[in-house]
């Protein structure tokens, strides 16, 4: 950019998706150099981050429940084709054992 000039252009497919910011003069230069900044922020800058508790189980507890999985007649537990009540079903008799 020369004064009110404008020398060179640039062209992206996204609308606004650049900040343009002059810069100083390079060297002895009457050109001012301009800086794009990308305008976009990222969802991991945009977002607050979360907190997640993980219930991590012992080596022994992950024995006994697949003990308990094998000698389990899952047929016991289906009522119809229903999707839905055979996972609350099997969701229930997974908390007792909890």
């Amino acid at each position: 950019m020369r004064d009110n000039n404008t020398l060179d252009q640039v062209y992206c497919n996204i609308p606004g998706a650049y900040k343009a910011v002059a810069a100083p003069h390079l060297g002895m230069s009457d050109h001012i150099s301009v800086n794009l900044i990308p305008a976009y922020k990222p969802l991991i800058c945009r977002t607050r981050p979360t907190t997640r508790t993980v219930q991590v189980w012992t080596e022994e507890a992950s024995s006994t429940l697949q003990d308990c999985f094998e000698c389990t007649d899952w047929e016991v537990f289906k009522e119809g084709t229903d999707l839905d009540g055979y996972t609350s079903s099997v969701l229930s008799y997974l908390k007792v054992l909890c």
